[in-house]
């Protein structure tokens, strides 16, 4: 009667240590229940960027004789612009072309999500590589000119 016993203890201590390891494990890896972004992206489907647009936005790049190569990446909230340009191109003439892409996005657009503009060159340069930022909560781009010198424009 006693081994009886003394296993039906053990049995739901083991149960009951399972089941706090397992409320444990989803508390600290998924805490909110909402997946890798949590609640950040609540709201997206009101601001979703169409396919459509950034073809435009990448066309009307393109067509600056400077600009090479674009591409886009959406990654929740943020916008990432890559843009290749000609060794020549200078750096007010980069910052211009990343200008055009955020002037592409309505108010609304830009008050939800961040933008990043990567500016690289076909060559070597010492001007290049460079980043434009531009918060949701700002109004101008923070540019980062050779992985020192930052510049903001007004």
């Amino acid at each position: 009667m006693k081994k009886k016993s003394m296993w039906i203890v053990g049995s739901l201590v083991a149960v009951l240590f399972i089941a706090v390891v397992a409320v444990a494990l989803k508390i600290i890896f998924n805490p909110s229940g909402n997946g890798v972004y949590g609640n950040r992206l609540d709201g997206i489907e009101n601001y979703a960027i169409s396919n459509e647009k950034i073809e435009e936005i990448k066309n009307n790049t393109l067509e600056n004789t400077e600009c090479k190569n674009f591409s886009y990446i959406l990654q929740g909230r943020i916008m990432k612009f890559f843009i290749e340009v000609s060794k020549d191109t200078g750096v007010t003439s980069a910052q211009r072309i990343g200008d055009n892409i955020i002037d592409s996005f309505s108010e609304t657009e830009l008050g939800y999500y961040d933008v990043t503009i990567y500016v690289t060159s076909i060559e070597e340069s010492e001007q290049y590589p460079m980043i434009g930022y531009k918060s949701k909560n700002k109004t101008a781009i923070s540019w980062t000119i050779n992985k020192g010198e930052v510049t903001d424009e007004e």
